[in-house]
């Protein structure tokens, strides 16, 4: 067992997670709306009191600083382009972090944190605290690639599409891995079922975890216009040049959709 997991906590703990651009800031803010607390300070939206705020990230500081740290420790990025890679390094400095993060926020019954960066350290998470529960979002992953060009942001992706295709397995294939082995800590969700259904998250949060979630209306939050899903010449051309790759990508992508917790 590890050192410096929290055996006794009373709250509820939310993990909200998944490949970058795939939904992840949608499902925080939605979430924060619905009443769950999803950090102190959260990127873009200030410093909050466990309550909601507009816009931005929402995501918590503290704990994307501490993913970061570790990543800059391992010489690695959010980009993981090969399965061996995620076999990082974490010292007992960083183990006892994570659990002040969690300690730190023992005064709230139930809270989450989004980040998506936390799919490359699942494990040790589970670890910290078997009171974490994790919510998996996943997306077409051509439509990821696409929103991460347009983002315009990640000179990896931009200098070379292929890196955010291979991340998108590597993500992907971690979730559907966690996904298989713990079904009752976790709920699996496409983004597009999520847009399609809000309350039927919210339902499966309460009903699965036991969470106290107050469903709001999703258009309150959301345009329709800002999630797009067609297709760029980045795109296309991945799929004529990375056919093998691609066809790993889809294989995953189909199952992650036949374990969906939201799937009709």
């Amino acid at each position: 067992m590890n050192k410096y997991a929290i055996e006794t906590m009373s709250n509820d703990i939310l993990a909200v997670t998944g490949m970058h651009r795939s939904g992840t800031s949608l499902l925080s803010h939605y979430l924060s709306e619905c009443g769950l607390p999803v950090g102190k300070t959260l990127i873009d939206c200030g410093v909050v009191q466990g309550g909601s705020s507009k816009g931005g990230h929402h995501e918590d500081k503290e704990f994307v600083d501490f993913h970061e740290e570790i990543l800059r420790a391992n010489r690695s990025s959010i980009f993981v382009t090969q399965e061996k890679r995620l076999a990082m390094k974490i010292n007992d400095r960083l183990h006892r972090r994570a659990s002040d993060l969690i300690e730190a926020r023992k005064d709230w019954s139930q809270w989450g944190w989004k980040d998506p960066r936390t799919t490359l350290f699942l494990d040790f998470w589970a670890d910290i605290s078997d009171q974490i529960r994790f919510l998996f979002i996943f997306r077409e992953p051509l439509q990821v690639v696409d929103s991460l060009i347009r983002r315009g942001q990640d000179r990896m992706v931009l200098k070379n599409p292929v890196v955010a295709l291979q991340s998108w397995l590597i993500y992907n294939q971690q979730i559907l891995s966690f996904f298989q082995r713990y079904p009752a800590r976790s709920i699996l969700i496409e983004v597009e079922d999520f847009i399609e259904d809000p309350d039927r998250l919210a339902l499966a949060l309460t009903n699965q975890f036991q969470f106290k979630i107050a469903a709001v209306p999703l258009e309150s939050l959301f345009s329709a216009d800002s999630f797009k899903r067609s297709k760029s010449p980045f795109s296309e051309e991945l799929a004529t040049t990375q056919k093998g790759l691609l066809l790993e990508c889809r294989m995953v992508y189909q199952a992650l959709k036949n374990h969906s917790n939201l799937s009709r």
